[in-house]
């Protein structure tokens, strides 16, 4: 019995070593999740002017066109966003860390980080980045650490040539040197989800107060932090629309009031792209100036 138990640890820890040596030295063919890198590089740019960083889910790389603000205003501009399901924690500590004096740091959070467990993660948002550069462990707890370990099946899989991930071909030449993923001009596409209520809209006050308390920390460091809505379809809004109010309160609260009010960037559906925080090109100038 002793012997059986050895040989299947054995077994167990070649087969992680296996794993762990794909992840490590075999880079993943889709390189969409490689954009966060990049933009976590041009924050640690040392000679970067103090800029202004706009920060989020994919509410934030569909509904900014980065170039327009920083000709508007003259203050080199970065969109720091890139996908919900990395987590409000883990968005929000990664970019604190490389936000330097002067920085304005525009942040859009969407509704879902507030409730239940979504401040954590989900496996393709954070499982997927974490994979594809592993000097994002140091940021994650146990419990995000777990949503990466449970991604790397997934991760293994989609190596296999001409996965498809979805159906629209995103990669890394969908972003432009600011950030914002690349919408043609003329795109009208409107394919979004129908309106629905939120599954779990019960307040994390626990990781409400984490959040609020960094956003101080931040103030504290000189960083000036504008909190601005998410783009939001309409008609979801009204679905959801006393979840929202339970955000909208505790940011009061907060003395973390948004540069405007909550339903002002819930715009017509047919701004919207293919999810209820996506905007098209049209969606995205209007949310933009």
């Amino acid at each position: 019995m002793k012997r059986l138990l050895l040989k299947t640890i054995g077994f167990l820890s070649l087969v992680l070593v296996c794993v762990l040596l794909i992840v490590i030295f075999i880079p993943h063919p889709f390189d969409y999740f490689k954009e966060q890198s990049i933009k976590d590089t041009m924050l640690d740019n040392t000679s970067r002017e103090q800029s202004i960083v706009l920060l989020g889910g994919s509410n934030v790389i569909y509904g900014f066109d980065s170039e327009k603000i920083e000709d508007s205003l003259h203050i080199h501009t970065i969109n720091d966003g890139f996908h919900a399901g990395l987590g409000m924690k883990f968005i929000l500590e990664n970019c604190s860390t490389r936000l330097k004096t002067g920085d304005i740091l525009v942040l859009c959070p969407e509704y879902e980080h507030f409730f239940g467990k979504g401040y954590r993660g989900e496996p393709l948002g954070l499982g997927m980045t974490v994979l594809n550069d592993l000097n994002y462990i140091k940021f994650l707890n146990i419990k995000q650490l777990w949503i990466v370990l449970k991604t790397i099946p997934y991760y293994i899989k989609t190596m296999i040539p001409y996965y498809k991930f979805w159906e629209d071909d995103l990669n890394l030449s969908c972003f432009n040197s600011k950030g914002d993923i690349i919408l043609n001009e003329n795109n009208t596409h409107n394919n979004a989800e129908p309106a629905q209520k939120m599954n779990n809209t019960e307040l994390n006050k626990q990781f409400c107060g984490s959040f609020f308390q960094k956003l101080q920390d931040l103030e504290n460091r000189g960083v000036k932090v504008v909190i601005y809505p998410p783009s939001y379809m309409q008609s979801c809004y009204i679905q959801n629309e006393d979840a929202i109010n339970d955000i909208r309160n505790i940011f009061e609260k907060a003395n973390q009031t948004p540069i405007c009010d909550w339903s002002e960037c819930a715009y017509d559906d047919s701004l919207f792209y293919d999810t209820r925080y996506h905007l098209n090109r049209e969606g995205a100038m209007e949310n933009t100036l």
